[in-house]
């Protein structure tokens, strides 16, 4: 038998080497990874509760909400038994596309590789999309164009292109694709041709578009009538050749269906730890591997990942689509001015009774005579009110009045007659100021009758009454005649 002993003996400079190589590979296996994603999108978009979905997927102990700055951020943690191997910092700019200068703090040199850019759009507005999506864009290539050196760039670019090249289509079997018996090397070297319109922007960042807030869709159909299959399916393939163009992937997303955040998120993790040769473990990356297919037939749960799109694929909605991109257009097509409101009336109006209003502006009446302000009540054989007084004319007739030619005498019928019809159930009342008078020939009934409250329907009852009411005042007048002829024989014979 062999016995070991233990050497004690220094270690040779050769083995300590090898020591300090083994060491330094298992601390450096424990560093953790930093990801980044940066959230762009008008105010209202919905950024916020991208984010906070994102956190809550992943708690952290040292998460708070984040606050709402020009440049707001916060971090998630990625853990693999209960230790943390890596961090996610989440960017959040501004609305304001003032702020866009703020981009370059979020996508450095040194982060732009390990990042994702997001831009938010709210189904709230669904005819702003196209303009918000051109526009942060637009200012998301011209601040990396900025920031990024042309070196990098191109190498950003080329791996962008790479991946739309790479990807596979879980639904789709492996059999039946070709293999080809060439070396991975001499593979990295085959320019493989992009389909038709696809990356013909490509800004070297994974890019996705996230429209939120699509429980909107049900409420917009529902609700106004501009909005029907036929335009969702136009409003999709409008957003999917926008996002083919910029190599994008496209979902909806709501509050109300946490399964399509739960789609977000596993999407976004697929694509920051994708490295072939990442120094996390073997089963986390497995955890990380995506395997939802594209949705695209439900109009409120759309998913296109980056890579799968095509022409042909988006003409399949509408194969009348031409794939020609018009923001004003398009803007005419889906202008809703949000929800239309309904015909229907909500509040019933109703109005006074006659008697009442006419009780409430009793005094106006009595103020604002024309010519004669003295006033008369009286208690006709049905103990009813009746005032002579002249009044202001109120009409409530959207009818025309007719014109009606009338002796004085019959003027006199007809004014009596509407007193005593507007004066129904008036309380009695008693000036002590004035003496009372009836309503002779001598009156100005021209000017009463323009200033009493009428209406049409009340005149037309007059007119048919006027006939009884003349031979009343026709006796009333020949008595007063009649007594005035004797007061007269009367001082004669004296």
């Amino acid at each position: 038998m062999i016995n070991a002993g233990v050497s004690t003996e220094p270690l040779k400079k050769d083995d300590e080497n090898i020591w300090f190589s083994i060491l330094n590979s298992i601390s450096s296996s424990k560093a953790n990874q930093c990801k980044n994603l940066l959230i762009l999108g008008d105010d209202n978009s919905g950024k916020s509760t991208i984010i906070n979905e994102i956190v809550a997927r992943h708690p952290t102990e040292d998460t708070s909400k984040i606050p709402k700055y020009a440049l707001s951020y916060t971090y998630v943690d990625i853990t693999e038994e209960e230790d943390t191997v890596a961090h996610v910092g989440l960017y959040r700019i501004s609305g304001n596309s003032a702020y866009d200068s703020l981009i370059p703090f979020a996508l450095t040199e040194e982060t732009i590789a390990n990042s994702v850019a997001i831009i938010s759009l709210s189904w709230e507005n669904p005819s702003n999309f196209l303009k918000s999506l051109e526009q942060w864009l637009n200012i998301l290539e011209i601040e990396i164009k900025k920031s990024i050196s042309s070196e990098l760039l191109e190498e950003l670019k080329g791996k962008i292109e790479k991946n739309i090249n790479e990807y596979k289509d879980p639904n789709n079997d492996d059999t039946d694709k070709i293999e080809l018996n060439i070396d991975s090397s001499e593979l990295n070297e085959i320019n493989i041709p992009l389909p038709e319109g696809c990356l013909v922007k490509n800004l070297g960042i994974p890019i996705i578009i996230v429209c939120t807030k699509c429980d909107l869709i049900e409420e917009l159909e529902s609700k106004n009538k501009n909005f029907d299959d036929e335009k969702f399916d136009y409003i999709q393939q409008i957003l999917r050749t926008v996002c083919l163009e910029y190599g994008a992937a496209l979902i909806y997303v709501t509050t109300n269906n946490p399964n399509t955040y739960d789609i977000l998120d596993s999407y976004l993790l697929s694509i920051l730890f994708n490295e072939k040769n990442s120094t996390l473990s073997k089963s986390l990356l497995k955890g990380f591997e995506f395997n939802i297919s594209a949705q695209y037939i439900d109009k409120s749960s759309v998913f296109i990942p980056s890579g799968w799109d095509s022409k042909s694929r988006i003409s399949l909605l509408n194969s009348e689509f031409d794939g020609i991109i018009n923001r004003s257009d398009y803007e005419k097509l889906t202008y809703s001015n949000e929800f239309e409101v309904s015909s229907t009336m909500d509040t019933i109006l109703t109005t006074e009774d006659d008697q009442t209003f006419l009780l409430n502006h009793l005094e106006d009446f009595q103020e604002n005579s024309v010519e004669d302000t003295s006033t008369k009540f009286v208690i006709n054989n049905k103990g009813d009110t009746i005032t002579t007084s002249p009044t202001r004319r109120y009409s409530t007739s959207t009818k025309r009045s007719q014109s009606i030619s009338l002796n004085n005498e019959g003027k006199l019928n007809i004014l009596n007659r509407l007193k005593e019809s507007n004066s129904i159930n008036q309380p009695q009342f008693k000036r002590k100021d004035k003496l009372t008078r009836t309503i002779s020939e001598s009156t100005d009934v021209d000017a009463l009758i323009r200033n009493s409250s009428l209406k049409s329907s009340t005149m037309s009852e007059a007119l048919q009454d006027s006939g009884a009411l003349k031979n009343f005042f026709d006796s009333l007048i020949n008595k007063k005649g009649t007594s005035g002829s004797n007061s007269a024989s009367s001082l004669s014979h004296n």
